[in-house]
């Protein structure tokens, strides 16, 4: 499992401008502190094409039929058996029954390398994914 660290900071109708300058200059301190910076991993997205999956059995067919695990690397082309649904933002991109792209499985894959969590996945490191058998 990964070790991402998350902060998160929040302000409220009690905050003012004393309080928010501080978070931003607290914010600029952590960032001057950090010796190894790198750049970020990337994250494919897919076109709204891509996110647009045919429905090749009914969901509930694929979600209770044969299934078996296979690498994600293999999937394309494979039909869903399971949802999978990246937070943020919180929005299935897969449902049971959906022929795999290539473009969705590298945007999951690439989402959950930068810290995407992907909760309803049968392989929480996404490197396998539940595809009717």
């Amino acid at each position: 499992m990964s070790d991402h660290r998350r902060t998160l900071a929040t302000m409220s109708y009690a905050d003012d401008d004393r309080t928010a300058d501080m978070l931003i200059e607290a914010i600029g301190d952590w960032r001057a502190q950090l010796t190894d910076a790198h750049s970020p991993h990337e994250i494919y997205l897919p076109t709204p094409q891509e996110l647009q999956l045919d429905t090749a059995i009914l969901p509930r067919d694929a979600f209770f039929g044969n299934t078996e695990m296979v690498p994600v690397a293999e999937a394309a082309g494979r039909v869903a058996a399971e949802q999978l649904t990246p937070y943020p933002p919180g929005i299935p991109v897969v449902v049971p029954g959906e022929r795999l792209d290539q473009g969705v499985l590298d945007y999951l894959r690439t989402g959950h390398e930068i810290g995407l969590n992907i909760p309803d996945a049968t392989d929480p490191e996404m490197k396998m994914i539940r595809v009717v058998a």
